[in-house]
């Protein structure tokens, strides 16, 4: 296995990237999530919230700390609001990425807008969990989604397809966690 191998997982929301990364951790992976990473700027980083409410507004806080819940509805519905958090948000997400990375044998970046942004040229391999569009929807409303909140999350992000042909490899995770797992220890064993 190669050393020092950054590796992007990517997927629709919905499809399992977090259970992958997840196998990834228990394989011994070192295993980083841009969505944690985001959440940690938006909470910890007092200059982003200053940033953010000045984008946004303050009908985005809530007793002075950020409402996840109202930023989101508020930059889905609204595609400059969403760049300027974007604008934000990400480069903070990627200096905590590339920091946690560094020193690893491994390392492993859940980052669910890797191709959208363009991103993919920051890893040695990019992976892709895909499932078919009735499992991935179904899961999303079991997390208690609307098909509304499904359908403007779904349209901010780049077509399964798209993503599972822009990768080096892709999982199928519309079966059981041990099948998905079964095709990492794969992909892992032919590094």
């Amino acid at each position: 296995m190669k050393k020092n191998l950054l590796i992007a997982l990517t997927g629709s929301i919905g499809a399992g990237k977090s259970a992958a990364g997840r196998i990834f951790a228990e394989l011994g992976m070192r295993v980083l999530d841009a969505d944690k990473l985001a959440k940690k700027v938006l909470f910890e980083d007092l200059q982003a919230q200053a940033q953010i409410r000045e984008a946004l507004g303050d009908c985005c806080f809530e007793g002075g700390q950020p409402d996840a819940k109202k930023i989101a509805d508020a930059v889905f519905a609204d595609e400059k609001k969403l760049a300027a958090l974007e604008k934000i948000i990400h480069p903070r997400v990627e200096k905590l990425w590339r920091q946690g990375s560094a020193g690893a044998e491994v390392c492993v970046v859940e980052i669910p807008l890797l191709f959208e942004k363009n991103l993919e040229k920051n890893f040695d391999i990019c992976l892709t969990v895909f499932c078919s569009e009735g499992v991935r929807v179904q899961r999303l409303l079991q997390r208690g989604m609307s098909l509304v909140e499904i359908e403007r999350r779904t349209g901010a992000q780049m077509p399964q397809s798209e993503k599972v042909a822009r990768s080096q490899t892709a999982f199928f995770n519309d079966g059981s966690v041990d099948f998905l797992r079964e095709q990492i220890e794969l992909f892992l064993a032919r590094l």
